[in-house]
């Protein structure tokens, strides 16, 4: 396996003699727990960020990131060529407008609720479609929804509800919306960091028409050069197996 292993990175390297030529990258991101997590120091963590880091390293290029709400960051990457993007959702309306450069994580989504609502679990989400379902405002959830006509959405800021749970359960708790969407993992952890139980919420729909393939992405008008550094850089760093430590490392599902 060991000789495999080196076998493959060698062709890469040979691959990246011919396309790594060392440049400052632009970026945008957004604050996503557990993506893109802003500490008590202002200073980005997460495992995208760790990702992302790793893959600069292999590159040799610098980065240069901003941090933007999402509905910001996402219309700049879909009008600027050679401007990457982390993390963002792959859907058929956004398509066309990016270069996939690298899948790093999967999202399975939930939708959640007070114990003490009316709000009864069922299988068809056509029976959500009178609630208050709070969304980011751009997010693949918000685009999707408002496909279907969902008209009594609440739209979220992105930087507040996106830094973990937390905002969200308080939002049902003060009665601002209905019904939250979000992973397993970060509602139990913001629960536990409430200091509650874990069965003050309920899953009321498994939501996964709205699962999501996280992505580092380019504009779809980036030279072909550049993400073809990085899709290399990135198999480069599944191959050694650098990246399932760093899910391991932040929790993230195989």
């Amino acid at each position: 396996m060991k000789i495999v292993t080196y076998q493959f990175i060698a062709l890469l390297l040979l691959l990246f003699s011919g396309i790594a030529k060392s440049n400052e990258i632009n970026a945008v991101t957004e604050v996503f727990y557990p993506y893109q997590i802003m500490g008590a120091d202002n200073k980005l963590t997460g495992y995208s960020i760790d990702v992302v880091d790793e893959l600069f390293k292999i590159t040799g290029d610098k980065l240069n990131l901003s941090v933007l709400p999402w509905s910001v960051a996402y219309k700049k990457a879909s009008t600027t060529p050679d401007l990457m993007i982390f993390s963002i959702g792959k859907n058929k309306d956004r398509e066309h407008l990016f270069d996939w450069t690298a899948k790093i994580a999967t999202e399975k989504l939930y939708f959640w609720t007070l114990p003490e609502s009316q709000i009864t679990p069922s299988t068809k989400l056509s029976d959500f479609k009178d609630m208050r379902i709070a969304v980011v405002k751009d997010a693949t959830t918000h685009e999707y929804l408002s496909k279907l006509d969902f008209s009594n959405l609440y739209i979220m800021g992105a930087t507040t509800s996106n830094s973990d749970e937390v905002h969200r359960i308080r939002m049902l708790l003060n009665g601002r919306a209905d019904i939250v969407i979000a992973v397993e993992r970060g509602i139990y952890t913001a629960l536990k960091d409430l200091g509650m139980d874990k069965n003050r919420l309920k899953k009321v729909f498994r939501a996964n028409m709205l699962d999501s393939d996280l992505h580092i992405a380019f504009n779809n008008e980036s030279n072909p050069a550049l993400t073809q550094k990085y899709r290399s850089a990135m198999e480069i760093l599944a191959h050694t197996g650098k990246l399932t430590t760093l899910k391991k490392k932040w929790r993230i599902s195989e």
